[in-house]
């Protein structure tokens, strides 16, 4: 049976039916889940987006060694940063997917993630770097959505049985039957 979305509420919730089956999904949950499993999937592969001018950012002197260090991983990962004059580093692209995050907000949560696994960093480490990305491009609650957009969401949930919890834990998903509703209402017992 084909899924269909109703709209949303509170700027938050997706409403849904399938069936005899009504759905609220969280947009940004679930979209923020989507992003995640979609880095996570691709890690390796990431398109860059390169940017017309490259942005300036200022780290740590220990962030600064640890990117510098790791330029060929930060490549594998979607990223195009060049280090500068010390302890500056030249962004020049970032992963397509983490779509219009400030490059500057990224950068340093990268170099804090080489620094906690210095010894030998691999890139299946950086679970919270891709949780901080997916949270910050994801689709946000209390924005304006079109109904496109919602579907997609929604599409995305019901095609990927990863997609149940936020990488915080949270439910993306709460079903709720034509019984229940219906039990609520007193039309059955």
């Amino acid at each position: 049976m084909p899924l269909r979305v109703i709209g949303e509420v509170f700027k938050t919730y997706i409403i849904a039916v399938q069936g005899e089956d009504m759905f609220m999904i969280d947009k940004h949950a679930a979209h923020e889940r989507f992003i995640f499993e979609k880095i996570k999937a691709d890690v390796g592969a990431l398109d860059c987006q390169l940017l017309i001018e490259p942005v300036m950012v200022q780290l740590s002197f220990e962030e600064y060694g640890a990117i510098s260090e790791n330029v060929e991983k930060v490549r594998q990962i979607g990223f195009d940063i060049e280090p500068d004059l010390a302890p500056t580093v030249a962004v020049k692209g970032v992963p397509l997917i983490i779509g219009d995050i400030n490059p500057a907000d990224v950068v340093g949560l990268l170099a804090q993630n080489f620094l906690n696994s210095k010894v030998n960093p691999q890139l299946d480490i950086f679970d919270e770097l891709y949780h901080s990305l997916a949270c910050k491009a994801a689709i946000k609650a209390g924005d304006n959505s079109a109904i496109c957009e919602l579907e997609a969401v929604a599409k995305a949930v019901f095609e990927n049985d990863n997609i149940r919890y936020c990488p915080h834990g949270r439910p993306v998903i709460i079903k709720l039957t034509k019984k229940d509703i219906e039990k609520q209402f007193r039309r059955i017992v």
